[in-house]
């Protein structure tokens, strides 16, 4: 069944719409902020306009229609568009929105259309009856700014139609002005100005007058700069490492040399976008269910979607989706910790991994290669890199099942007391200092110069409780533990 707001955009209204800026539009990056099913995007990306679908971006509040929109290809930056903050740039935004909210859809385009064009459907009577304070803010900033055009019964050719009388308003948003002006052809040199003349003695002056206030302005640009530097540097620091930070400023800079401010700021967004939401994870007690492959997953949608905005509402969205789905992630999570222990694990032969069969379990103490790495130059230990998320994935698994916390990155030195001793950060400690306990929370460890480290987990009955939720969410069927144990010592004699 249709939303009742739902009235998909006849072809020729399309066409109608979209008309004025054909010239330049393939050049332009383009939202559509009630994407319905997708027909004005369409048309845009299709044979006879040729806009390209990395230009074009939606919002669609309708949870079926937003998967259609994505499944064509199209990237969907937000549900409500009334909560879109306005993180990217556009050129042009084609609406048609819902015919009883037309007003606030309209100005909350304004408000996020940093310079560019507007071109939306309305129900007339939105403009000609002024009954509220918006209707009459609308007016004022079409009188300022913009046309209309009335269209009458537009939509009586539509998929789903209707009798209701349009307007097609057009607004045009300027971008902010710089203060320097320069008339000249900014490459000229004295040689080419003739001192001897006296027929262009005025233009003379005022060239030389623009030459000297640009190199001026030049000049103090310079603290204003400094300024916008030093502002970027704090705010993006809160997300980014100070590696990151230039790296980003580097790839804007590039950008918009090669294709223009709009491009790069979208581009920017995008990246920048990525660094906030791992920032959310790792701030906040979500980090305790993101496991690796939670995180991945919420990448790949968050890719899909075109790069989601970070705002209050999706964070809630996020989290609402985190805890509603907790019992599936613990799962997943154990199932992944229980995977990335047994498949070191060798039962007959050096390298062959444990079978699913009854014996299938993890046993109290196990071994996993390739944990510790030597550096070259200095000879110091530290953790690879890439079983960083490995030992926090574990550890993870065991406190989802203990109902102990994981570390909140941030927290205060009162709530780290609540935390478990990790397992990433023991080890880090003793690569440090070999001195130090070879323990964490859930496991007595072994660590060797080699690479290779020895676990032995420490409470019997939490890993029996870990071995029955993986056994369980695998389907496999659960051995008799004792048998197991016995079997496992008796194994470790013939050796």
């Amino acid at each position: 069944m249709y939303n009742k707001n739902y009235y998909p955009t006849p072809k020729a209204v399309i066409e109608q719409m979209i008309a004025p800026y054909l010239d330049g539009i393939k050049k332009m990056n383009i939202l559509e902020p009630s994407a319905g099913m997708g027909a004005i995007l369409d048309h845009l990306s299709g044979w006879s306009v040729g806009v390209q679908k990395t230009r074009l971006y939606a919002c669609e509040i309708d949870q079926n229609m937003k998967a259609t929109v994505i499944g064509k290809g199209y990237k969907v930056i937000q549900d409500n568009f009334l909560n879109y903050s306005g993180a990217m740039n556009f050129d042009l935004i084609v609406m048609n929105p819902p015919f009883d909210a037309g007003e606030h859809h309209l100005l909350h385009a304004w408000e996020i259309l940093r310079a560019g064009h507007i071109v939306c459907l309305l129900n007339e009577e939105t403009i000609k009856n002024q009954n509220s304070v918006f209707r009459i803010q609308l007016g004022i900033l079409i009188e300022e700014h913009g046309s209309v055009e009335y269209m009458g019964p537009a939509f009586e050719t539509s998929d789903r139609r209707t009798k209701v009388n349009v307007a097609m308003v057009r607004l045009q948003k300027k971008a902010a002005q710089s203060d320097v002006k320069f008339n000249g052809t900014g490459s000229a040199t004295v040689n080419e100005i003739n001192l001897d003349s006296t027929e262009s003695s005025v233009e003379k002056r005022d060239y030389i007058a623009s030459l000297t206030r640009a190199y001026q302005m030049a000049i103090n640009s310079t603290q204003a700069m400094y300024k916008a530097m030093m502002e970027f540097n704090t705010f993006v620091g809160a997300f980014c490492s100070t590696y990151d930070s230039p790296k980003l400023m580097a790839a804007f800079f590039e950008t918009s040399r090669k294709s223009g401010f709009s491009d790069a700021h979208n581009e920017f967004a995008i990246a920048f976008q990525k660094h906030a939401w791992n920032t959310v994870f790792k701030n906040t007690k979500a980090s305790g269910l993101m496991t690796q492959k939670v995180r991945e997953k919420f990448e790949k949608w968050r890719e899909e979607m075109g790069g989601i905005d970070l705002n209050q509402e999706n964070i809630m969205m996020l989290f609402d989706a985190l805890i509603q789905q907790r019992k599936v992630i613990a799962d997943e999570c154990i199932v992944d910790a229980f995977d990335k222990i047994t498949s070191y694990a060798e039962r007959k032969a050096p390298g062959e991994k444990w079978k699913t069969n009854s014996l299938f379990m993890v046993p109290e103490k196990f071994i996993i290669p390739w944990i510790i790495e030597k550096s070259k130059y200095s000879g110091s230990l530290s953790i690879y890199y890439r079983k960083q998320d490995f030992l926090d994935d574990i550890d993870r698994a065991f406190c989802l099942i203990s109902g102990k916390a994981f570390p909140v990155y941030g927290a205060s030195k009162e709530e780290r007391k609540s935390f478990i001793k990790t397992t990433h950060e023991a080890i880090s400690e003793w690569c440090s200092d070999r001195s130090l306990p070879e323990e964490s929370e859930f496991f007595e460890f072994k660590c060797h110069i080699k690479g290779t480290v020895h676990f032995k987990v420490k409470d019997h009955q939490l890993l029996a409780e870990f071995n029955r939720r993986a056994c369980t969410a695998k389907g496999f069927v659960l051995p008799d533990e004792e048998k197991f144990r016995g079997k496992a010592r008796r194994d470790q004699k013939v050796k």
